[in-house]
């Protein structure tokens, strides 16, 4: 994924708070307080209901299949 994409929230539809697609305008990575943890990769997307950070593993192309 990079800034641009067009892309669809793609995880527990219970937590989505209105978020259904948007345009990814940043990306970044999450790193955790933990010693030994992995980092994880998130994006900042313009949702059609405004702008926030997510992870990226719930978030897909909105052009890949369901």
């Amino acid at each position: 994924m990079r800034i641009g994409d067009l892309v669809e929230y793609n995880d527990n539809s219970d937590e989505a708070q209105g978020r259904i697609c948007g345009i990814i305008v940043r990306t970044d990575v999450y790193k955790t307080r933990s010693i030994g943890l992995s980092s994880e990769p998130i994006v900042e997307v313009l949702w059609n209901n405004g702008l926030g950070w997510i992870l990226r593993s719930r978030v897909r192309l909105a052009n890949e299949s369901r």
